[in-house]
């Protein structure tokens, strides 16, 4: 996966685009105008259909493969525009032409393909929220700094720089036709042209409109009049509490076992091992409206370990812990960082019938986000999966231990469900209530009690505050050529608080904290620096951190940088380590470094020199970053590699993600 933020380029029109009129749209016919010139669209291969829609009866336009129709609008669109289109297509799996910009004197262009869409040898995207013969809302975007975004169903899909000017329009748009097999048939109920680039909010408001519009198909809303839950606690087996609701089906290898679980003492859990968990057979029991609650741990949460599948392993998009956040992937994510590896967490789900639907970790909203594209909501297999992940990007899974799970068919509110993260997982009548106002009940009459007598005040009792618990921090610093320990320059800082605790000149460290994430940076004049991320949770952590000593041609990765998707620009979280990096070359004047740009193998097709440019720029990127804080240009070089120097396997998550990297190479001393 690739996480993919939503760029602000289109920042200068947010004020006045919410109610943008597109300058040419297709209403039931084909011949639109602009200031009194008709545009007519050439090339009819296709029909016209009429269908009824919530606002009355509506011309369509049917095609079939190779079929398809263009237009030229070069003349008042180019560089700044937005395209939005209504349509469905009877394949989304294998590659299906949407839109051409080039006279179809090439292969590249927007596509249909395994549920998304994509940008063929340039973008792919992860939402795979497509289905055959179903309407979606397709927004292409383009500013005028080269960014290209398209967006399915108002959710950003893929964004790049077109800096080969690929999206830019001068000649006639080709739409549905294909040079080849690469075409399906299909239907387009809209189509506008905006001369400026529409906002993500004003996209979102519109996709809502027109699926309204359209009719695209929606789960029944489940009522609440008949609230229930299915509870498990997994003492021995998968059964219902009670014999209510369908017994859980195990998935690959697993063990039950009893654990000491504060408060409640010896109870019963489940391991799972890695992609296997268990299965709910739903039966219609939960719908758009439910809650799931767990109490459960992950083995290992680097990169992203699925939670929930709700389609049936079809789609890559639902409930995952990622790098300590809480994410629905690619919708909404957490700001912090709730989960830790071996630590049990209390999670809770919730859609409500109003689209909403909620993250909570440990009693606490970590994110929330309007599903409108029901990607909370089982799919028609109605199977949910625990732990196992899809098979679209396969094996982002964890093994784990849960030890609780409860199943509502209705919503619940933020106030029990805090209340009930305290008691996890001991259960005992703590059902969680709905949102909805408990009824009135009658006044009780009014009762007389005989005023007591008085009784003496009671002495002032002094309760002493207890003691922070802390565990024990150990770091060994030692050369990594000789293995003996050196001296060192050691700082620790805890990140969640911000606050420094330990700043000393040691071999080594042997100190009391308390729990968090830490930060640690060791440094020696004679030695490369290291920075390393250490996390103390009910336990004691040791860590032995080797230096590299200054040599030319010594090369080190730079931990956690991060660029936007297939573009240059540095991610906001990666500019704390990058300011670090600065303030050692400010003080190593003599030391010159070459940043190098290095990234993964990209998607089926990617060229070459398009990663060799793109991992320049990246690298480029870094340079300026370090000189505009300070750092002598002098000091500096850059390179880019694209993918030919790979660390790890282009054919998985984590190898992809180790192969998109940023390292500096020691040149002079």
């Amino acid at each position: 996966m690739i996480r993919a933020t939503v760029s602000s380029l289109c920042v200068y029109f947010f004020v006045y685009l919410y109610g943008q009129n597109p300058i040419l749209t297709f209403e039931n016919d084909f011949n639109p105008n602009y200031n009194g010139k008709k545009y007519t669209f050439q090339n009819i291969k296709g029909k016209f259909a009429s269908i009824n829609t919530s606002k009355g009866a509506k011309k369509i336009y049917v095609f079939n493969s190779n079929q398809g129709f263009s237009v030229d609008p070069s003349d008042i669109l180019s560089d700044v525009y937005t395209i939005e289109m209504v349509l469905q297509l009877s394949e989304v799996e294998s590659y299906a032409r949407i839109l051409d910009f080039k006279g179809l004197s090439t292969d590249v262009g927007v596509y249909a393909r395994h549920s998304t869409v994509v940008y063929y040898q340039v973008a792919n995207s992860n939402v795979r929220i497509l289905r055959p013969n179903d309407w979606f809302h397709l927004t292409l975007t383009r500013t005028s700094n080269n960014a290209f975004s398209a967006y399915i169903n108002g959710i950003l899909a893929y964004q790049f720089k077109d800096n080969n000017n690929l999206t830019r329009i001068t000649r006639p748009l080709i739409f549905f036709d294909d040079d080849g097999t690469e075409s399906h048939a299909g239907k387009l109920g809209a189509l506008n042209f905006f001369d400026v680039c529409l906002s993500s909010d004003a996209i979102a408001e519109r996709a809502k409109t027109y699926l309204a519009e359209f009719g695209q198909k929606k789960t029944e809303t489940k009522t609440t009049s008949n609230q229930d839950y299915y509870e498990y606690r997994f003492e021995g087996n998968f059964d219902p509490e009670n014999g209510k609701g369908t017994v859980l089906k195990p998935i690959g290898k697993g063990r039950f076992e009893v654990q000491d679980i504060a408060p409640c003492g010896k109870k019963g859990v489940y391991h799972f091992g890695e992609n296997c968990g268990f299965t709910f057979e739903n039966k219609g029991f939960i719908g758009a409206e439910h809650t799931i609650e767990l109490y459960f741990k992950f083995d290992n949460l680097k990169s992203w370990k699925r939670i929930v599948d709700y389609k049936n392993r079809t789609s890559d998009t639902g409930p995952y812990a990622f790098d300590n956040q809480i994410e629905f992937y690619k919708i909404a994510i957490s700001k912090n960082f709730p989960f830790r590896e071996n630590r049990y967490a209390h999670v809770v789900l919730v859609r409500e019938a109003n689209e909403n639907y909620s993250l909570y970790v440990d009693g606490v909203l970590r994110a929330m986000f309007k599903d409108i594209n029901e990607l909370g909501i089982p799919s028609n297999e109605d199977v949910l999966h625990f732990f196992r992940d899809d098979l679209q990007v396969p094996n982002e899974c964890s093994s784990g231990t849960v030890a609780f799970l409860r199943i509502y068919n209705y919503a619940v509110n933020s106030q029990q469900i805090a209340e009930n993260a305290k008691k996890m997982p001991c259960p005992t009548n703590n059902v969680m209530v709905s949102n909805d106002k408990p009824k009135e009940t009658e006044k009780p009459k009014e009762i007389i009690v005989e005023k007591p007598k008085e009784i003496e005040k009671p002495k002032e009792v002094i309760i002493e505050k207890p003691k922070e618990i802390t565990y024990k921090l150990t770091l060994k610093i030692i050369d990594e050529t000789t293995q003996k320990e050196i001296t060192a320059r050691i700082s620790v800082k805890n990140k969640e608080k911000n606050q420094s605790v330990i700043d000393t000149t040691s071999t080594g460290i042997n100190k009391n904290v308390s729990e968090g994430v830490y930060q640690v940076i060791v440094d020696n004049n004679n030695y490369l620096p290291a920075q390393e991320e250490i996390v103390i949770m009910k336990g004691n952590a040791s860590k032995v951190i080797a230096l590299k000593k200054i040599e030319v041609g010594t090369t080190v990765t730079l931990e956690n940088i991060y660029f936007e998707p297939n573009s240059d620009k540095i991610a906001v979280e990666s500019y704390q380590n990058l300011m670090n990096f600065a303030n050692y070359l400010k003080n190593k004047p003599s030391l010159k470094v070459r940043i190098n740009g290095h990234t993964d193998a990209g998607v089926q097709g990617t060229g070459k020199d398009y990663l060799l440019d793109l991992s320049a720029k990246r690298a480029k990127s870094v340079v300026d970053f370090l000189v505009k804080n300070g750092v002598n240009a002098s000091q500096l070089e850059s390179k880019g590699y694209g993918s030919s120097k790979p660390i790890a396997s282009n054919e998985t998550p984590e190898g992809r993600a180790k192969n998109r990297r940023v390292e500096f190479e020691v040149l002079e001393k």
